[in-house]
């Protein structure tokens, strides 16, 4: 039966009002809208394909296929990247629940997406179930945490973890922190521990946990006693056993060396870049890439001008609502993990830092239902246009994880300068057959970065000589033969390629030319016979029955299945010259 507790004042706030509203499945119907609404946000990612490094971690990854290499991923890492001859770096982890996770996964959905979709969606479904009960157990409002949770489940800076599959590892660091937060919450510290060892087993980022339980004695239990703060210990040292385990198995983690001033400028831009992300993301796929902002550009100066407005805001909070500040710091201390600026690839900053960081906006703006009735109810209305506003905007994004040509073409409306974006993209479109595309993000690269490695510069030309094959399929062959002239910008010039060019200008009829390029195919390759055949027979057409003999002789010294045609056409020549 539903009763309702009065408030105690008209101005009492519409989160209060709410709260007053007694069920006895009051959390069962939250959670069934929350279940509701995180997997309706991401139905659409169910037909979605393996996008980027997707495809190296389910498609091309074998050690997951057998149960048996489990324990090698304890003790092994593993690495993801494009590598084009040391121009893009491998990036190094340290991952073995996740690991595990995809050997699982294998075993139960084979290499098929849909599968592992449908695991994404679960491990993010649950992450907000229990980012609703940590919500509520901090804040103390049942209407507070549905709010703030509906907000999480909605945020479009979540989307590239649920979306990609290959950010799975965030999803379930997630869950692990989760549940550390809410042991602990409840008194239960070995429980907590062994949740933030495999956190730390999961994703490095969680290496941060220790931090956020510092601000939670600090400002929601408000701690004065020191005893209250030696329960974190056990968790910084389970983070120093993990470093130096890391470091045993995969070698040192990196450490930025941007100097000072153009350090401290670049990681404000990272809050501000962080902030909006969170809040109205600046495309449907952002890629930031790596820049250390050495001067006072507008960029600089406006996040500058941001961090001043989170500081005003973390200097209200203090006076007046010490567990709002505890989630502003929860904002601030998860994206931390971008700070280790130049460290982290090519990359400044990636939207899946927030998977956990973005509960900490959420909870901000639900706490506006505190405000008094008519203030709270303002309130609800703009959360009620932002949830729509976010809820379709994620959907929409989601939508662009189909497959690697349809993300990356996004990402580099975003940043077109994105190295590897520019390769992997470049190399889609070759395997689709769609040579122009794939020359247009292959040629970019090079403008971009001109000294870039050899390895590149030979795709270019292969693809350049592929395109021309192709054209020569259709009979286009005078734009086959300006392809083949382009591939030599980026190519030794090679025997098949005279011999190609060769028969394209004989069929054009212009027997000279043709005559010419054989002549340099057989100089590059004497050993292929197939340019002195073809040589024989235009020089033939042309009237020079001397020197078709003589290619046919040299061709008819071979052991080609075409020798006894060769010796007819010799015989017939020779009556001719008599």
């Amino acid at each position: 039966m539903l009763k309702c507790r009065m408030p105690e004042s008209r101005n009492s706030s519409l989160a209060s009002i709410i709260d007053g509203f007694e069920h006895p499945r009051k959390t069962l119907i939250c959670l069934a809208l929350l279940i509701a609404v995180s997997v309706s946000q991401y139905a659409n990612i169910i037909h979605n394909g393996f996008v980027w490094d997707s495809i190296s971690v389910f498609s091309n990854d074998t050690s997951t296929r057998d149960l048996r290499n489990i324990p090698q991923f304890f003790t092994q890492g593993w690495a993801l990247g494009e590598d084009v001859e040391g121009e893009v770096s491998f990036s190094k982890y340290y991952r073995p629940l996740v690991k595990l996770m995809h050997a699982l996964e294998y075993k139960a959905f084979g290499e098929g997406p849909m599968g592992y979709k449908f695991m994404s969606i679960f491990l993010n479904t649950l992450t907000v179930v229990l980012g609703f009960f940590l919500v509520r157990g901090i804040a103390g409002s049942t209407a507070i945490a549905l709010v703030a949770s509906l907000l999480y489940a909605v945020s479009p800076a979540r989307a590239e973890a649920v979306s990609w599959s290959y950010s799975d590892s965030y999803l379930l660091m997630s869950v692990f922190v989760l549940l550390a937060l809410l042991a602990y919450q409840r008194g239960r510290n070995m429980l907590s521990a062994f949740m933030f060892a495999c956190a730390l087993l999961s994703w490095e980022g969680s290496i941060l946990l220790p931090a956020i339980i510092l601000a939670y004695e600090a400002l929601v239990k408000r701690s004065r006693d020191l005893r209250s703060y030696q329960k974190v210990l056990p968790f910084f040292a389970l983070a120093l056993v993990y470093l130096i385990l890391r470091n045993l198995i995969v070698g040192q983690l990196p450490v930025t060396g941007v100097p000072l001033p153009a350090y401290i400028n670049t990681v404000f831009v990272i809050i501000k870049t962080a902030l909006r992300a969170a809040l109205a993301p600046e495309a449907p796929v952002t890629i930031y890439l790596y820049r250390p902002y050495t001067g006072l550009t507008p960029e600089v100066i406006t996040s500058y001008i941001a961090a001043a407005g989170l500081a005003l805001l973390a200097l209200a909070l203090w006076k007046r609502d010490r567990k709002g500040l505890f989630w502003l710091c929860w904002f601030l201390i998860w994206i931390t993990i971008s700070f280790n600026i130049g460290k982290l690839s090519e990359y400044l900053f990636a939207d899946k830092f927030l998977v956990l960081a973005a509960l900490g906006p959420s909870v901000l703006l639900a706490g506006s239902l505190r405000l008094k009735r008519r203030f709270s109810v303002a309130a609800a209305i703009i959360l009620s246009g932002l949830f729509i506003f976010h809820f379709s905007s994620t959907f929409q994004r989601n939508s662009y994880y189909k497959d690697s040509i349809t993300y990356m073409e996004k990402a580099l409306e975003h940043e077109p300068r994105l190295k590897v974006g520019l390769y992997f993209l470049g190399g889609e479109y070759e395997k689709a057959g769609n040579y122009d595309a794939a020359l247009r993000n292959f040629t970019a690269l090079l403008e971009y970065y001109p000294n870039m490695s050899n390895t590149v510069k030979r795709v270019t030309g292969e693809t350049y000589r592929q395109k021309a094959r192709a054209l020569i399929n259709t009979g286009d062959y005078a734009s086959a033969l300006e392809a083949y002239e382009r591939s030599f910008t980026y190519l030794p010039r090679e025997s098949e390629d005279y011999n190609n060019m060769a028969n394209m200008l004989f069929k054009m009829g212009r027997n000279e030319m043709a005559i010419e390029n054989w002549q340099r195919s057989v100089e590059l390759d004497p050993q292929n016979p197939e340019p002195l055949f073809n040589m024989g027979t235009a020089l033939e057409r042309t009237g020079d029955y001397a020197g078709a003999i003589e290619s046919y002789q040299r061709f008819a010294g071979t052991d080609h299945p075409m020798k006894q045609k060769a010796l007819d056409r010799i015989r017939e020549l020779k009556t001719k010259l008599r």
